[in-house]
């Protein structure tokens, strides 16, 4: 579910930092928080997990400002309204959100230099979309993914011209997929996503997370377009909570793209490689059901009804 969120500032022209992805994030926890403080420490220490991975199920766009400036490392607001959407797993989730802001009624975004304060104007749902086998998106906020370098034994962040980079983003959807349907004790289909193909020209941004902090880190994604085929339910969940990693500091974040479809001649796949890829995904579904059943639940957890 996504809720489009317009807001008004408080005083003209005020500041806000650069890389505001990290207040964005601490803003919709503290939102989540104010409805329910048990649900909000859940989802912000624990979520829907796979092994040592946690999957927070939500994302966010970047701001829309009408009207701004540069200022140093700030951006000064010139417009009296501002606004951004947030995307949602569940319904849940969705009504403990809004809950919460209308309790609060405010959002404040600052740092060690700026201090921002808005007024919460009105709240609106987005209309859903029509899932299909084959859809085209557009990334409004970049898409961040990473790649393990064994010989350096650190995890890199690659980009669509990297030959890695649509087979880790399947891969990572398909996890999400499967962690939340046992997680939701729901059966998990075989049927996986096809292929993910760029289309055109795609833009890096690095995004500065906790800027001027000791534990300040640094994030690269891409805005770019592309086409997926394949399992319509993880394309849903692609696009309801974020395609790549870090959705939850706003990375991710698409809208559906109108481009016409390519010929079905393209994705015709022989029956080999249909029966390769689903016994794939049977077995990562298997490794992931073992990893999950690892998981050690003691007296402290929060449980979510």
């Amino acid at each position: 579910m996504r809720l489009k969120i317009i807001l008004e500032q408080s005083k003209p022209e005020q500041l806000i930092p650069i890389n505001y992805q990290y207040y964005l994030s601490s803003f919709i926890y503290s939102t989540l928080e104010s409805a329910d403080s048990e649900y909000s420490l859940w989802l912000h220490d624990n979520g829907y997990k796979s092994g040592n991975k946690a999957f927070k199920f939500f994302t966010f766009s970047l701001l829309n400002l009408r009207d701004w400036e540069l200022q140093g490392t700030s951006i000064k607001i010139k417009s009296p309204r501002i606004e951004f959407t947030i995307s949602l797993y569940t319904q849940k989730m969705a009504e403990k959100f809004v809950a919460g802001m209308f309790k609060d009624k405010t959002m404040n975004i600052f740092d060690r230099n700026t201090r921002a304060n808005f007024k919460i104007k009105t709240i609106e749902a987005v209309p859903e979309i029509e899932f299909n086998e084959q859809m085209f998106f557009r990334a409004k906020s970049p898409i961040a993914i990473k790649q393990n370098r064994e010989s350096a034994n650190e995890d890199i962040y690659i980009g669509p011209d990297h030959p890695k980079f649509t087979e880790l983003l399947k891969k990572n959807l398909e996890e999400k997929y499967v962690t939340k349907c046992i997680m939701d004790n729901m059966a998990v289909s075989t049927e996986g996503i096809e292929e993910i193909n760029i289309i055109g020209d795609y833009k890096g941004k690095l995004i500065k997370i906790r800027e001027g902090d000791y534990s300040e880190t640094c994030v690269k994604g891409y805005f770019c377009t592309f086409e997926i085929v394949g399992n319509s339910e993880m394309i849903k969940l692609g696009y309801e909570t974020g395609f790549g990693i870090n959705n939850s500091l706003g990375f991710g974040f698409t809208e559906q793209h109108s481009h016409r479809k390519i010929s079905k001649q393209k994705h015709k796949h022989t029956q080999d490689k249909k029966e390769s890829e689903i016994s794939r995904i049977e077995n990562e579904i298997e490794r992931l059901k073992s990893e999950l059943e690892t998981i050690k639940v003691n007296n402290h957890d929060i449980h979510i009804e």
